[in-house]
């Protein structure tokens, strides 16, 4: 693979186990099979399991749910979710993985414009690829992409809402199939 991801694999850890470490085992067993399926085929697969589960332990946890396990368990995976390229949700209903946020840009569009100024939402609950739970969408930053050639561009972000109100930073991306023959390189 040219362009290895790394993915986040979410699911149901604890929901529909009424806390049995069995079923729970087998939840992780689904996310941990999944995730070798992605490492195969070039990726790199992480789970909020493999980050959180030693941290609760060493926070000195004694049960699940207590309050070292809630301090850190859905936290793990909200702050890696933010480091993944993507995210890939699996298995049935989760708390935890319908609590986790997706963030889109929008904006009009000009044909042959280098640069474009976006709103960036944030969106939250439902669940990827179901007519389940309800989404809500809200704006929550700004962005501007400028594209710097035919393969590659930058998209400058800045949160001015939410849970990341105040942060911003430079994405470098590139073009991830074949170049249309239409394009021409953008020259300063």
């Amino acid at each position: 693979m040219s362009n290895p991801q790394m993915i986040l694999v979410a699911g149901p850890y604890r929901s529909g186990t009424n806390d049995d470490p069995a079923l729970i085992a087998k939840n992780v067993a689904a996310m941990t099979d999944v995730s070798l399926q992605l490492f195969r085929a070039g990726h790199l697969p992480v789970m909020g399991e493999w980050y959180a589960l030693p941290l609760i332990e060493r926070a000195g946890s004694r049960v699940i749910g207590d309050a070292a396990f809630n301090e850190i368990f859905h936290p793990v995976s909200r702050r890696l979710v933010a480091k993944c390229d993507g995210c890939l949700r699996i298995g049935g209903a989760s708390a935890g993985a319908e609590g986790q946020r997706w963030f889109s840009a929008q904006s009009p569009y000009t044909v042959g414009t280098r640069t474009m100024d976006l709103t960036v939402f944030e969106s939250t609950g439902g669940i990827f690829d179901s007519s389940t739970g309800t989404v809500a969408t809200v704006p929550v930053g700004t962005a501007t992409l400028t594209y710097v050639s035919c393969t590659s561009a930058t998209l400058d972000y800045a949160f001015t809402a939410g849970d990341l109100n105040g942060r911003s930073g430079s994405i470098p991306l590139s073009r991830l199939g074949a170049t249309p023959a239409s394009c021409q390189t953008i020259t300063q």
